[in-house]
């Protein structure tokens, strides 16, 4: 049970009967107080309480010593709520950027941190989650892009709840350009272990592999692969037009679009798979894999040690990223030229009407060139 603003008035979350079902009503008052009492009445009634247990239940929701925050247990639900109210303009995939950072970290705090509530988040929790983040193995530069959602998300709850300070505004990680090393390519043998590991696992990993490889999108951009959709926002798989394009998620702020000629071997990949909705790899996109299902799922981090495949160098970070390394190394060793593959991996900016006028024949000429 919740309440929260909308429109001007207070709304309740409800869920009632055998099995409960959730339903959302109007208050039809913008009087907070009022609200209160609503939200107390109907939890009364829908518990079967007595008429004396409810005006007690309701002097605790209103008297102000006792009213509690926004529960860590019920944040991510209050965040999506409020970009609903709030009408934000980002992308779909950048909400569920942040919305599963968020869920991490609820996560995390549920097991290393007393607090409760929104509102007891401090300093203390936001340098703790970062020293997490860093056990994880991330780079600072992706410590720090996650730790800035988390302050976005903050400035968000400034407005709409109780929470009165931002403590990620406080917290980054000091960078080490010069040993900060972001992988490597893989060697053809170790993409050949690799894949037979993905076959045998299943969970889509074998098509998030072959898509990564050929392309050189990132993790999250495979994961979120449409059969159709808008180019703005979405990157789409065109098995008509032998092509992958649209705008990858890590620089949609920039409208930095790609249009990938689609290799052999991905386009024999689709033909196989089933169109069970409107991601190409339904699996993989509705089960990220820094939350994997216990017991039903692995990691490709998992997958890489099984395959027998790890670092060269001390400062290596191996992961998924790899993929794209091999995509432009395949590319240059093949003697396509730099423009071509910066064009290609989507390191130049580029306006959203030039998906249509990309000089796709060289494109296409460097993605046949791939073995």
């Amino acid at each position: 049970m919740a309440i929260y603003k909308r429109g001007g008035v207070w709304w309740v979350d409800v869920y009632s009967g055998v099995p409960p079902k959730r339903i959302r009503r109007s208050t039809k008052t913008d009087d907070e107080t009022k609200a209160r009492i609503i939200e107390q009445t109907m939890i009364g009634v829908n518990r079967g309480t007595t008429q004396r247990q409810q005006a007690v239940s309701i002097l605790d929701a209103l008297l102000p010593q006792q009213r509690a925050g926004v529960q860590l247990s019920d944040l991510v639900q209050y965040y999506q709520q409020c970009l609903t109210d709030e009408r934000e303009d980002m992308t779909r995939r950048t909400i569920k950027q942040r919305v599963n950072n968020l869920r991490a970290f609820v996560e995390w705090a549920g097991r290393n941190c007393r607090c409760r509530t929104v509102e007891e988040i401090g300093a203390e929790e936001a340098f703790g989650y970062s020293q997490e983040l860093g056990k994880r193995g991330m780079l600072g530069k992706t410590q720090n892009a996650y730790l800035g959602d988390m302050s976005t998300v903050w400035k968000m709850l400034q407005k709409r709840s109780k929470v009165t300070a931002n403590p990620w505004s406080l917290v980054r990680v000091k960078r080490d350009k010069e040993n900060e090393h972001t992988g490597r390519a893989f060697t053809d043998q170790e993409i050949e272990r690799i894949l037979a590991v993905c076959k045998r696992v299943g969970h889509d990993w074998y098509g998030m592999v072959v898509i990564g490889l050929y392309t050189g999108l990132r993790m999250p951009d495979v994961a979120n692969l449409r059969w159709t959709g808008d180019p703005r926002q979405d990157l789409i798989a065109d098995l008509k037009g032998r092509r992958i394009y649209g705008t990858p998620s890590k620089t949609a702020l920039y409208k930095t679009v790609v249009d990938i000629p689609m290799h052999d071997r991905i386009a024999a990949l689709l033909k196989s798979l089933p169109r069970a909705g409107e991601f190409v790899l339904p699996w993989r996109q509705a089960h990220p894999a820094s939350y994997k299902a216990r017991g039903t799922d692995v990691t490709f981090a998992e997958i890489l040690a099984e395959a027998g495949v790890g670092k060269k160098d001390a400062r290596d970070k191996i992961s998924f990223h790899c993929l794209r390394h091999t995509f432009v190394t395949r590319l240059s060793q093949a003697g396509v030229p730099q423009d071509v593959r910066m064009r290609l991996a989507g390191h130049t900016q580029t306006d959203t009407s030039e998906i249509y006028t990309h000089d796709r024949e060289s494109s296409r000429s460097a993605i046949e060139k791939l073995k």
